[in-house]
């Protein structure tokens, strides 16, 4: 029996064509035209912090080859790439920061996705670091992307 005596004419062009399901907003690389946006996170992500003393790192970081300055509709990421002792390939999170919204944590990942490909793509060795200055425990987001936790005794001297 032939799918045709089943259910009939199974001609696709027969079917009403829909438009395809548009695709979320693609993350993207920042330029300094992104700066607004950039400053506004930050101050929303710190809003302790003197953000106007990072925004020529930030801007040095967009202009930089060896950093990834990454944009969403609710999120910024900067990743590095640099050389340690001359020899080693080293690769980290520098800053991600994502809007308390629906699908900004999402967004955020697919972030830390695309530059572990670009770390990849830029010759990096070993590892990507992944950690926080501010606290925030990226525990979730490293089991995703197949990372383990290290555990380092940290000090703090007081200037």
């Amino acid at each position: 029996m032939f799918r045709e005596d089943l259910h009939g004419d199974v001609n696709p062009h027969r079917f009403e064509r829909r438009a395809p399901v548009p695709e979320p907003p693609s993350i993207r690389v920042a330029t300094l035209a992104d700066m607004p946006f950039i400053i506004e996170m930050a101050r929303e992500k710190y809003p302790a912090r003197t953000i106007e003393k990072g925004i020529p790192w930030i801007e040095w970081c967009i202009g930089n080859s060896e950093r990834l300055v990454l944009v969403g509709l609710n999120s910024v990421g900067v990743a590095q790439v640099s050389w340690n002792y001359g020899f080693e390939r080293r690769a980290r999170l520098d800053m991600l920061g994502a809007r308390p919204v629906k699908g900004a944590v999402l967004e955020a990942l697919r972030m830390v996705r695309i530059m572990l490909g670009w770390a990849k793509a830029q010759g990096a060795d070993g590892t990507f670091r992944l950690d926080a200055d501010t606290g925030v425990d990226f525990g979730p987001f490293a089991a995703r992307l197949g990372g383990k936790p290290v555990t380092l005794t940290r000090y703090e001297i007081p200037l």
